[in-house]
């Protein structure tokens, strides 16, 4: 690890040496990073005790643009307590504190969009142009969400039109005949603003590692087989202000693309079996042959005269997709195949209004209403024809009421205190019915020196894929509970111009979802999480910005019926390190490092359940220089992923990409 530091620190000085000859000064272009301030549910400020006693980590536009990420998971892959897996299904998963994507709460300005179908969400299709920021709450977060955020919650916060008209234009090639292109509109007057952006993706393959493992007879040569992508998206978000108490906004989204799902290509090891021909049995050869997707929102704001304001917003989702499963790796032919259309929608409206007594503090009330619906027709071959139709049409309805109150004692001391009902009317008429709270505190022992706690309890409601599908499903599940403790410090020493943060975090999981043999689903497994996340931020060295987290996390499973006490794909161990420098000529250089150790999967091999196999741990490291032209809006930049062309796999024998090369440029006005 040192040796490979230390490359990377001789290369960005030789490139600082090299870019010398730049001329320093670079034209400040206009900031169009503007916060949609409605779109927070829990809003950021110093007075926020309920953010205060947390854990809260955001992540702002030039924090995305110095990572290039271009979509939502890559944007998360160094945030402490996160753990971003891509799967089989060509999906990637965000873990969060050991619990899984559908335990997490995802909203775009306050709007759900996780799926009605499974609780899912590909953030690998939602790009970053006109993110603003990103809220990440682990653990105990604030009433206010609702229910289904037992891990925590993701909140998108886009950008809205800066003072005047700006623009930008961005383009970008990379290995895999790559291609991303984005552009960004705004302009604001004394009336209201608009911001639009649009990006397009295309990628033919992503490159193996020189050192990948992979089954010659199912991966053969340089290309990973079957992980092109293909995506669009646009975005607009209009505000108008007919007075100085009143906003009106509207949001408005599409999206369109198609992807493939790379196979396995180590069934032989996993399973301790031996296969004479090229097709497995277990390998599938599947695509989304068509992803498309819709939103908007109309949110209202207002101030009243006195302690009082309130805020509104209405929203529909619904996006459909169509998978093709086909013979063999030509995905040409569908003899014994299967073709599934799907449509899923979420139907919503909420509110808040706020009482602020000032020192006496802020009590909030909410409430929602939402309908999720999930329509699919899928339709099995035999000899081409259809053998097997399967057509399911179901919805659910969700109800949340919460009180959340926000007091400060002191200068020194904040508490909040919260609790919330929630109640699911399901298809066949049933209800269910739970209840979460929290509470939380944080008291300044020095000027430099926080401490904080925080508990509560959540709730998620079962998915109407597992209350309704297939010969497994089960109407009568209930609510998954978790119980949240932690406690911290955060320590900030001026001298060094350093930040150090410490969060100890417990969680206690019990009724999760889950099935065993051939049983339905049941409310039967219990899980505990625990562990410690750490934090350090300096920037003691002018122009540099280091970074660096460690998490450290312990899962068990206390099920009563189980094969093992471990759960498989949570890693024990995760180091993020993070560094930024600004060269006098305004050449920047930014560099991640990512360690990920001590993962565990279980063999699904029929006559060994429970057997663990350890995954082997990995580190990527990444590097980006970006040069403006100075006076001119233009701005060069340059790349690697994977510097060291590691082979990795996040998930059992789907290897990641190797060493991939890019380059861009972006023009602002």
């Amino acid at each position: 690890m040192h040796s490979r530091l230390s490359k990377i620190a001789l290369m960005a000085f030789g490139v600082c040496l090299w870019a010398g000859i730049g001329v320093a000064g670079a034209q400040e272009t206009p900031a169009n990073d503007q916060v949609f301030e409605l779109g927070e549910i829990v809003v950021s400020s110093p007075a926020s005790q309920v953010e205060a006693a947390g854990s809260v980590d955001v992540i702002t536009a030039a924090d995305i643009k110095e990572d290039n990420a271009r979509t939502l998971d890559e944007a998360l892959d160094l945030v402490p307590g996160i753990y971003v897996r891509r799967g089989k299904k060509g999906v990637p998963r965000i873990d969060m504190r050991g619990m899984r994507t559908r335990q997490i709460e995802l909203l775009l300005n306050g709007i759900p969009i996780n799926s009605s179908y499974d609780n899912q969400f590909d953030p690998s299709f939602i790009p970053v142009e006109n993110i603003a920021r990103i809220k990440v709450t682990r653990g105990a977060g604030s009433v206010l969400y609702g229910s289904g955020g037992n891990a925590g919650v993701i909140n998108i916060i886009t950008k809205r039109g800066a003072e005047g008209v700006h623009g930008s234009l961005n383009g970008e090639a990379a290995q895999g005949d790559a291609y991303l292109g984005r552009g960004t509109l705004s302009a604001r007057n004394e009336n209201g603003n608009i911001f639009i952006s649009g990006s397009t993706y295309n990628q033919e393959y992503f490159p193996l590692a020189d050192g990948a493992d992979v089954d010659s007879r199912l991966e053969g040569g340089d290309e990973r087989e079957n992980s092109d992508r293909e995506s669009s998206h646009l975005f607009t978000s209009m505000e108008l202000t007919p007075t100085d108490q009143t906003t009106l906004a509207l949001n408005l989204e599409m999206q369109q693309g198609e992807y493939g799902r790379p196979h396995e290509v180590l069934v032989d090891e996993f399973t301790d079996k031996k296969y004479e021909n090229d097709d497995p049995t277990r390998l599938t050869f599947e695509r989304v042959t068509d992803r498309s997707s819709i939103g908007g929102q109309l949110a209202l704001s207002h101030d009243l005269s006195g302690p009082l304001s309130f805020k509104t917003w209405g929203y529909a989702t619904q996006l459909e997709q169509t998978v093709d499963r086909f013979d063999d790796k030509t995905y040409t032919t569908q003899d014994k195949g299967r073709h599934t259309e799907s449509t899923t929608s979420r139907y919503g409206l909420a509110g808040q209004v706020a009482l602020d007594l000032h020192r006496l503090g802020v009590a909030t009330l909410a409430a929602s209403a939402e309908q999720g619906n999930w329509d699919s027709r899928e339709e099995k071959y035999e000899k081409g024809a259809i053998d097997e139709l399967n057509e399911i049409d179901k919805n659910n309805n969700i109800y949340s009421t919460s009180l959340q109150y926000e007091v400060a004692p002191t200068n020194a001391l904040g508490l909040v205190a919260g609790a919330g009902w929630h109640q699911q009317e399901k298809h066949n008429g049933s209800t269910g019915a739970d209840f979460s709270y929290q509470l939380g505190g944080h008291y300044d022992l020095t000027a430099t020196t926080r401490l904080k706690a925080n508990h509560a309890r959540k709730i998620r409601f079962p998915s109407l894929r597992r209350l309704y599908e297939g010969d497994d499903a089960n109407p009568d599940l209930e609510a998954e509970v978790t119980w949240h403790y932690e406690a911290g410090v955060e320590q900030d020493i001026p001298g060094w111009q350093t930040k150090l943060g410490l969060t100890l975090f417990h969680i206690d999981a019990e009724d999760f979802i889950e099935k065993i043999g051939d049983e339905p689903y049941k409310n039967q497994d219990k899980y505990r999480f625990q562990g410690i996340e750490a934090t350090l931020a300096n920037e003691s060295v002018d122009n540099l910005r280091l970074e660096a987290a460690y998490t450290y996390l312990q899962s068990e499973n206390r099920s009563d019926e189980r094969d093992s006490d471990k759960l498989q794909n949570r890693p024990e161990n995760k180091v993020s390190l993070k560094a930024t420098y600004t060269c006098p000529w305004d050449l920047k250089i930014s560099g991640s490092y990512l360690y990920v150790g001590e993962r565990y999967d279980f063999s699904k091999d029929e006559d060994s359940p429970g057997k663990t196999i350890t995954l082997d741990p990995y580190q990527v490291v990444n590097l980006k220089l970006s040069k403006p032209l100075p006076k001119t809006g233009w701005e060069f930049y340059a790349g690697v992923d994977n510097l060291f062309d590691e082979a990795y796999a996040e998930n059992y024998a789907l290897p990641r990409p190797g060493r991939t090369v890019y380059g861009g440029v972006e023009y602002s006005f």
